[in-house]
This record gives structure tokens, sequence and C-alpha cells, in this order.
């Protein structure tokens, strides 16, 4: 079973660094097959931690071009730059990616940021994370006419306890308007870590004209991937069931299967609905086993997804395994 994720949701608005690697230290030797072109600066670092050796930024942002080049699903866009002008590796990392745009406007690279290795095993195999407990949605990412509303609230966290719901407006971050104010300031506030926990926001709530403000700390959250299971009565004795599943991790696993079972009743449902407005990717096989336990032995055989990578890793992925699509799996990892 391939432990493969996709990323999750970020929202960020334009003209910032949106933070797309998962890096055991500064500069990772991830690849398993044949000698990649970024091994030879494979940890090297300019502070290295513990089993890196002594390297320098310049071999950072050496492995991070060639590391790109190689990886990348549109590395032919990506421009050449003068790496000495960014002043960390993170800086670096987040100008190299395709500056395209989609028909509509939207950046072709909508998950291009960079999450430490500690943080993405934290969220993947418990769902802890520095937070809010609040998603965010950019109506409209354009200034000078930026939306920026609420679209999930976690019960017990900090958004919830200072009365955000959904449908809530932020105006104002950390002193700047949403609407045409600093975009990297804004974001900053947006995404919280733990050097950098409490910020200020100016909010309106649904079918109010009032602006409040409120100072939001995140905090060590451990969100609930499946928090909503209810069963509705339909017409004619029947029923159906509402499904809210917001991350694809590990502890999911168990509780999709419960949920499962609940909906086998009594009162056993005959129509499901599937709410993953909030799901922000993580582990394909999580969602492989629910596309399962939802359509049944009648996908035997079938493919449930199939990555798709660029032209110099047609048959082995960057991480040395075959390429192939994923079944149907039905079987856990428990």
């Amino acid at each position: 079973m391939k432990m493969r994720f996709v990323p999750r949701r970020a929202v960020a608005l334009p003209a910032t660094v949106v933070a797309a690697a998962l890096a055991a230290s500064c500069s990772g030797g991830d690849s398993s097959g044949p000698p990649a072109p970024y091994a030879q600066y494979a940890q090297r670092c300019a502070n290295p931690p513990a089993g890196d050796q002594q390297g320098t930024l310049t071999d950072e942002k050496n492995w991070l071009r060639t590391w790109i080049d190689d990886t990348y699903l549109w590395y032919r866009e990506v421009p050449t730059l003068d790496p000495t002008q960014y002043a960390t590796a993170i800086d670096y990392f987040a100008a190299l990616k395709t500056p395209l745009l989609n028909p509509s406007g939207t950046p072709k690279d909508k998950f291009h940021f960079t999450m430490s290795t500690a943080d993405w095993l934290a969220f993947v195999n418990s769902g802890n994370a520095v937070s809010y407990g609040v998603d965010f949605f950019a109506v409209n990412r354009s200034a000078p006419n930026r939306d920026l509303r609420v679209a999930f609230v976690a019960n017990g966290g900090p958004g919830a306890i200072a009365g955000f719901r959904r449908g809530t407006q932020i105006t104002n971050v950390d002193g700047a308007n949403v609407a045409d104010g600093d975009a990297n300031v804004i974001n900053a506030g947006l995404a919280p870590t733990s050097t950098n926990p409490t910020h200020s926001f100016q909010y309106v709530l649904p079918g109010s004209t009032t602006t409040q403000s409120v100072n939001l700390t995140a905090v060590s959250l451990t969100e609930d991937p499946v928090p909503v299971r209810q069963v509705f009565p339909g017409p004619n004795g029947t029923s159906f069931g509402y499904l809210l599943f917001n991350d694809q991790i590990k502890t999911a696993e168990n509780e999709l299967i419960s949920a499962i079972n609940f909906f086998k009743g009594p009162p056993k449902i005959t129509e499901l609905v599937l709410d993953l407005r909030y799901n922000g990717g993580g582990l394909l096989y999580i969602a492989s086993q629910l596309a399962y336990m939802i359509s049944g032995p009648s996908t035997a055989g079938a493919t449930f997804e199939a990555l798709t990578f660029n032209d110099k890793h047609q048959t082995i992925d960057p991480a040395g395994n075959p390429v192939g699509p994923t079944p149907f799996y039905n079987i856990t990892t428990q």
C-alpha cells in the first residue's frame, strides 16, 4: 500500500510566499532509486541537524534547483533565477515554480508550499497541528477587492471560542486591510506557526454590519478528520446518511470504518451525502479505502487514481517506486 499523499489546501493571497515540499532536513535525500541529480547536495546544510553534513546555503539552494528540475511537473516553466538574490533557501524555493496562470486567471500551481517533516508527521499521524481551528476561504483574491471568509470552524478551537462561524468576513489581519493590504502580513496571520502564534483580527459576523476585533492565539490542536456522521429520514420510510470528511490522515481510517458500519443501521441508509468541501487532501490510500467502502466489490480491478509525473519519471517515480495506478483498497493498515 503506497503512502502517497496529495497536498492539503492552503489559502493564500497573491504576492506572497505560499508555503510545497517536505524535508527531513535542509536538503533531503528522498530517492530510493538510482542516484538523482540532486543527490550530491543532499543533507548538506548550512546549519546541519544531527546526522547531516556541514554544508552551505549554496548547497541548499543547489539541491532545491536540481530537485525542482528533476521532479517538478512543470519544470520547463520554472524561470532561471539568481539564487544569490534570495536570503534563505525557503525564499528561493517559493520562487521556484511556474508563473503561468490557468484560463480562469488562477495560479497554475496552487500547492507550492513548505512544511517541516516534524509538522507533517504530527498532522498525518495524529491530526495535530498549530492552528486556530479555522479554515479560511478567499472569495476574491485580487486587490483592491479581496474578500476573505471563514469556511469551517472546529469545535473547541480558538476560532470557535472567539465566536467565528461559517461565513464570517475577515476584514483586517494584524493591521493590514484584507481588501487591499499587504498580502504577506495577511498570510502570516492566516497561517500561524509555533513561533508567531498570536495575531489580531477584525471581522464581521454573517447577518451583521458591525466590525468586531479579537486576538487569536494558535494552539497545538488535534483535529477530528471525520467530525460529523448523521442519518436523516427520507421519503417513504427511507433514510440517507451525511458524512463530513475533512482530512485524509491516519486517524481517519477507523473513524471512517465506524461511520460506514453506523450507516448500515438500523436504520440502513439508501443514499449517502459525502461532504468534501473542507477536505484539504492527505493520504491517497485513505481516500481509496473510503471509496471502496462506499462502492463495494464492483470496483475490483478498477483504478481509483493515477498520478501524473513529468517526462523524466514515466516508469519510476522520484521516490524509486514503479509508476502505476492506485486500486480501490479493500484492506486496512491496522
